[in-house]
């Protein structure tokens, strides 16, 4: 008891108190930069820059080349977003870090100034941890919502989605189009050079019969001239 009065009496607890909020506020502060960062790509996702980007674009179009239907894209989109790391921690860890610094530093605060009153410390040091308490708690939740990190990822997964549906895919329909489109064109022009050979193989059949004719018609005029010379 004596420990711990003496370690609320010298404000330790308030500094770790701190310490945990400042910690909700650094993960918040990475977290906006890295949305931010993916919402200035969003517009070049034909050749993305950042690398979690350039890696959902390659997945899908790796899924597409080995036949392999993606039937929710949205979902497809979300658990690689979420898998993305930054500092070593995925993205969906890390918007989960501010709601427990949150939680960890009111307690903390309020469980230092519940005991500070127990101990019957003085009253300034029970004032100062409750204010530090609230000070910390409304500067992290304004902070949380000026960020606004859950619209900024809303806008990326929407602008993922939108990409990979209605552009990417459709280039892979039309390219397929394509493809198919000259398979026929190289079967048509196959069937149209075996017409043609097909065409000049009768000609020339018949222009052999016309020969076979021509002579036979010849052999039997000499027969017939040698019949009345030779009587």
């Amino acid at each position: 008891m004596n420990t711990l009065s003496e370690i609320i009496g010298k404000s330790y607890m308030l500094y770790a108190m701190m310490g945990i909020f400042l910690l909700g506020v650094i993960s918040r502060f990475f977290l906006n930069l890295t949305y931010r960062g993916l919402l200035r790509d969003i517009g070049n996702l034909p050749a993305p820059k950042s690398r979690i980007l350039k890696q959902i674009k390659l997945k899908y179009e790796s899924c597409d080349k080995l036949d392999m239907q993606i039937c929710n894209t949205e979902a497809f989109v979300k658990k690689n977003l979420y898998e993305h790391r930054v500092c070593g921690t995925s993205l969906r860890a890390m918007e989960k870090i501010l709601g427990q610094a949150m939680f960890f530093g009111i307690l903390a605060g309020m469980g230092s100034a519940i005991f500070a009153t127990l101990a019957s410390l003085d009253k300034n040091v029970i004032i100062v941890h409750i204010a530090a308490t609230v000070f910390c708690a409304a500067l992290l939740f304004n902070y949380d919502r000026l960020s606004d990190i859950a619209f900024k990822r809303q806008v990326v997964e929407t602008g993922l989605v939108d990409f990979l549906e209605n552009h990417l895919q459709m280039h892979f329909l039309a390219k397929e189009r394509a493809e198919a489109e000259e398979s026929v064109n190289a079967s048509e022009t196959m069937e149209e050079k075996a017409e043609g050979k097909l065409v000049d193989f009768m000609e020339a059949r018949r222009g052999e019969e016309k020969e076979i004719e021509a002579s036979v018609e010849d052999n039997l005029i000499i027969e017939e001239v040698l019949k009345e010379f030779f009587g």
